[in-house]
This record gives C-alpha cells, sequence and structure tokens, in this order.
C-alpha cells in the first residue's frame, strides 16, 4: 500500500470495520470485529493497530464495535469519535473499557454537520441518517487541505452503512466525492420471501431499517448526476445481507445505475470476511 486509501476490511452484520489513510497511519470508521481479527485484516493491507490515530462510531449497534476492539483504543491510546448520545449506551454494554477510555481522556464528540480533524490530515462531516438505532451517522471525508473549499480537498469519500431512506442532505454531501460507499442492505423479493418473521422483514424494509439494493442504485445514480464528470471512481456497496442479498444482484443494481449516467466508475463490493482491494486516493490512480 502506497500514498492514501481506502479499505473495507469487513462488512456485514457480523462486523464492519473500514480504513483510511496510508502506510504512516490512518483511522478506522467503526471496530465491529474483535482486535485480533481488526489485527490481521490491518496485517493484510501492511498496517497495523500502532498506526490508527482514531477510531469513528457510526452508531451503537454492536456489529459496529466491540468491546476488544475498544481496548485495543485504550492500549494504543487511540481517541474513539462519538456522539454525546452514543455515551450511554456505550456505557451500559462495555462500562469498563469504555470507563478506561473516559479516564485516559480518549473520548472525542461530534456533531451532526460540524467537520472535526483527525490527525490534522482528514476533515471529516457526520451526517445524521434515519434507522433504527438513534443516532445513525453516515461521513463524508475529505483529504486535508489548507482551503476551505470542497473542491480543493485532495480526495473525498462518502461513507453511509446502516440507513433505511437517503435523505436529501446526504446526497448533498456526497456531491463530488471520489468514492461512494453505500449500503447495498438487501433484495426485497429475496426479503420478503426469506421465511423470517414480519416483524423483522417490517423493521428492514421500514425508513428506519436498511436499504434495498434499488434504493442504493437510486442513490448513487443522484449523487453522480449532480457531480463533476467522472470524479466518482469507485462504488463500494457496503453490508450485503447474507441471507436476502447476493453479491451479484448488488452490483447488477450498481451497474444499471452507473450506466444510466454514463459513469465509469468500478464497482467493489464489500464482504464480511475479506478486506475489499485497496483503493487508493487521489488523482490518476486504479485500484492494486
Amino acid at each position: 500500500m502506497t500514498g492514501d486509501s481506502f479499505v473495507v476490511l469487513g462488512s456485514g452484520s457480523s462486523g464492519n470495520c473500514t480504513f483510511v489513510g496510508s502506510p504512516q497511519g490512518g483511522f478506522l470508521i467503526d471496530c465491529g470485529f474483535d482486535d485480533r481479527i481488526i489485527a490481521s485484516r490491518l496485517a493484510m493491507i501492511g498496517t497495523n493497530w500502532h498506526h490508527i490515530q482514531g477510531v469513528i462510531l457510526t452508531h451503537t449497534h454492536t456489529d459496529h464495535w466491540k468491546a476488544l476492539a475498544l481496548n485495543q483504543l485504550k492500549i494504543h491510546k487511540i481517541p474513539f469519535y462519538i456522539h454525546a448520545l452514543h455515551r450511554s449506551r456505550l456505557s451500559q454494554l462495555a462500562p469498563e473499557e469504555y470507563d478506561d477510555l473516559i479516564a485516559l481522556n480518549l473520548i472525542r464528540e461530534f456533531q451532526a454537520l460540524i467537520p472535526f480533524q483527525i490527525a490534522q490530515r482528514f476533515s471529516v462531516t457526520p451526517i445524521l441518517v434515519p434507522h433504527d438505532c438513534d443516532p445513525t451517522f453516515a461521513f463524508r471525508i475529505n483529504g486535508a487541505s489548507s482551503k476551505n473549499d470542497d473542491d480543493a480537498f485532495r480526495w473525498s469519500i462518502g461513507y453511509a452503512s446502516d440507513l433505511g431512506q437517503v435523505p436529501d442532505e446526504l446526497l448533498n454531501h456526497f456531491t463530488n466525492v471520489q468514492i461512494i460507499a453505500m449500503e447495498f442492505n438487501h433484495d426485497e423479493q429475496m426479503q420478503k420471501q426469506s421465511g423470517r418473521t414480519w416483524e423483522l422483514i417490517r423493521r428492514v424494509l421500514s425508513d428506519q431499517g436498511h436499504l434495498s439494493n434499488t434504493q442504493a442504485a437510486n442513490a448513487v445514480e443522484t449523487i453522480i448526476r449532480q457531480s463533476r464528470p467522472h470524479v466518482v471512481r469507485y462504488v463500494v456497496p457496503l453490508h450485503l445481507s447474507r441471507d436476502c442479498n447476493r453479491e451479484s444482484l448488488a452490483r447488477d443494481a450498481a451497474r444499471k445505475a452507473l450506466d444510466r449516467c454514463g459513469s465509469r466508475a468500478e464497482i467493489i463490493p464489500a464482504r464480511p470476511d475479506t478486506p475489499t482491494v485497496v483503493m487508493p486516493l487521489g488523482e490518476g490512480l486504479s485500484p492494486n
């Protein structure tokens, strides 16, 4: 791995974790696997816990954080970026690990739509999204620039892993990103015919649940149409349901959306058990 890069270390109901950064250091979005799994997947891309300079939490469902991973934050003195309303849930589910982070002054609070910095190299804007774990956030992530202008940043990522519908605010904030990492959770017909309880099906299909392939593809198309031509390089389907989706279905929905707007972006689905390819961030680069 050379230069700034984006890698989904794993995404799905069994756990979620994504790396953004470079060989010199970076940060994680969520830490939803045990520490040894995260360490193993970081090693696969040529980095380790020592190079992690922060962890951002999307929400408090336990496939997005693990107590053993929080313990690594304590060991390596890694700041943990959360919303104020995440505090009570974390203190209930992982009181020892969370209290240790408080004692070491490693908790950093963010607010919706107010950008914050990680290691003075990354600017992150949290965007509130609808999900049945309140609050849940998507993020626009920009490579640092001396100019206070989105168009001046070296690169940008839009990341939305769990949401029941796509608010206009998210679409607007994801304009002109190089990478759209978006939940493609389920195929609606598979969901309805899954044999799950109606309560679970209704929850997933609700506006507070998860995005279908169709919803996600429509959002991707909207973002690309309102962005500069060919600025979007990669579309990364996230959080595919093991029972109610197939990678081929998510890929097909995304491809049709890209074809409708004439985009040449590459589709790289995230998987639960292995990292994606390393997606370089910056001009004139392709996956390695």
